[in-house]
């Protein structure tokens, strides 16, 4: 290994390992306070200077009771321009990341569609409110789109939590959540990106947990505290609105859209489940980075040396030019 290589890899190990044991140490009220966790529009003006020329940037989207803002929205909107609905990560604990921010307004750069509009969901998070709440205000989001606006080309992308959620809402289109009312007016979403998506909220310390401990920023006691935050019944944390990996194959068979892309890195803790998943589905757009941590391409910090190269240029990143690509084909 060169001297330049051996560098890259003490700093990713270093940034990963700092960041698995922040997380370890802290509340997430205290977790809250420690990281730049804002409310979306106050994290969409920290973002103003990238999205400049953003037509209705940081604009309110109007739906009762959901928090939700333009990153842009296409001139002249129609019902069949393509629409991404971001769900932010973070455990269904932690707000809005700046990060999380800019890598939303990359992708739109990089995909570069005049027609396309990116809308953000500031969904509620626990312990305040917990399970399931977000699922609630994501189904509302969604059904203004496609009741009221009559939006037909909808792509789902949602990291960590935020996966989680995608997945739980398009299974809620077609299975409908006990305490949530349907989506029978709407239809489907055209598509889903899934980028780390968190499968499983009881899962077992053995496997990838164990294996990848040592590796990842997340560890099985941080993922475990943060879903009995979220979902305090477990339950609750055993149904498919929680644990999408614990429901039938056959019920992800029929509803996941064909155009679904799902992407992990090979050091997460979480990997077998995600595997798991993405085997009995069969999924056929999936993505594997070598080393990669969890939700690495959201947050680089320890690619910040190694795929980033410092310049900020996520197209230098494999998931990210995945994801572009994908976009690009599917819209």
């Amino acid at each position: 290994m060169s001297g330049g290589g051996a560098f890259e890899s003490m700093v990713s190990a270093v940034s990963t390992s700092g960041t698995r044991t922040l997380m370890g140490m802290f509340s997430g009220k205290r977790l809250k306070k420690l990281l730049p966790c804002k409310p979306l529009e106050d994290a969409l003006k920290d973002a103003k200077s990238q999205c400049a020329g953003f037509n209705n940037f940081n604009h309110e989207y109007p739906c009762d009771n959901v928090s939700a803002r333009w990153v842009v929205e296409a001139k002249e909107r129609r019902p069949e321009d393509p629409i991404i609905v971001y769900f932010h990560g973070g455990g269904y604990v932690l707000d809005i990341l700046f990060p999380e921010v800019t890598f939303i307004a990359s992708l739109y750069q990089q995909v570069a569609n005049p027609r396309l509009s990116v809308l953000m969901l500031d969904y509620s998070t626990a312990p305040t409110h917990q399970y399931p709440v977000a699922i609630r205000e994501a189904v509302d989001l969604y059904r203004q789109l496609t009741e009221v606006d009559l939006c037909t080309n909808i792509i789902l992308l949602g990291d960590s939590a935020g996966g989680n959620l995608a997945l739980t809402l398009t299974a809620h289109y077609h299975y409908t959540h006990p305490e949530i009312p349907s989506l029978s007016g709407s239809i489907a979403p055209k598509a889903l990106i899934l980028i780390s998506p968190w499968l499983n909220l009881i899962p077992e310390r053995k496997g990838s947990y164990e294996k990848n401990e040592s590796k990842d920023c997340m560890t099985h006691a941080i993922l475990e505290r943060w879903a009995k935050l979220y979902a305090p019944s477990e339950e609750d944390r055993a149904s498919m609105w929680c644990s999408p990996l614990h429901a039938a194959p056959e019920i992800w068979k029929d509803c996941l859209p064909e155009q679904t892309l799902m992407l992990w890195g090979q050091n997460e803790v979480t990997f077998d489940d995600l595997q798991q998943f993405a085997s009995k589905l069969g999924l056929k757009y999936t993505e594997v980075e070598p080393n990669g941590v969890h939700d690495s391409i959201m947050f680089p910090m320890p690619q910040l040396f190694t795929s980033l190269k410092l310049t900020g240029d996520r197209m230098s990143n494999k998931i990210f030019s995945r994801i572009v690509s994908y976009l690009k084909d599917t819209m």
